[in-house]
């Protein structure tokens, strides 16, 4: 499958109660966010994990479009790169996990062929805890 564009998986990552297992599941059927919005609850409900009440969900609830937009401004004025589950760039070792992240966000080079490294995969609100652990590793 050809890597999704951007701003719709920030678009489907913004509806509520939606993860990233869903997407992936959502977009092996669907080409676009506006495709997934635009079918019919009951092609919805035949994907694995979409109920009824989840497919009316990702039918009615809006997209955050001003949120997408905020999040691509960002990325730019930092000088951030985003890798997705579906580029070529994206380490083969962690797409075997049971449920990868579907954005990395990078600064700076990316590799073509990841050396053997370190990832911290956590909430962007850590807990102190959290900080002082990942400072020591």
């Amino acid at each position: 499958m050809p890597s999704p564009p951007l701003r719709d998986l920030l678009l489907l990552l913004s509806i509520p109660n939606i993860g990233p297992g869903r997407i992936r599941r959502l977009l092996a059927f669907f080409d676009t966010a506006e495709a997934i919005r635009q079918a019919p609850i009951r092609q919805l409900t035949s994907i694995n994990g979409i109920d009824v009440r989840l497919a009316r969900q990702i039918k009615n609830a809006p997209m955050d479009e001003e949120l997408a937009e905020r999040q691509l401004e960002w990325m730019e004025k930092l000088g951030l790169s985003v890798i997705t589950l579906w580029d070529t760039k994206y380490p083969p070792l962690l797409k075997q996990i049971p449920d990868p992240p579907l954005l990395l966000f990078a600064k700076g080079k990316v590799p073509e062929q990841w050396p053997p490294c370190l990832a911290v995969v956590g909430t962007r609100s850590p807990s102190s805890y959290g900080k002082v652990v990942t400072e020591k590793l």
